[in-house]
């Protein structure tokens, strides 16, 4: 994992399911992430760990759109 889990679990929460791969990439360099590669790799690790969920694109999206699970929210929640 290149990213830090929190930031993006917080940015995947903001977008509430409605944003694509590049859109999170994006707000994560807003909020100061240094975004070295690609993060779709992370965001898969993040799925594998039951934190995040990618659901089908539209045919404007940049791959899945991608929201926070209940678990994701309860791992922001205990570390918080």
């Amino acid at each position: 994992m290149q990213l830090p889990i929190r930031k993006v679990l917080e940015v995947v929460r903001d977008g509430e399911g409605a944003w694509d791969t590049r859109t999170i990439d994006l707000n994560l360099g807003f909020r100061g992430v240094v975004i070295e590669r690609g993060i779709l790799a992370d965001l898969r690790e993040l799925e594998r760990l039951g934190l995040l969920h990618a659901s089908e694109g539209t045919a404007r999206s940049t791959g899945p759109r991608w929201r926070i699970t209940d678990a994701g929210a309860d791992w922001l929640r205990e570390h918080d």
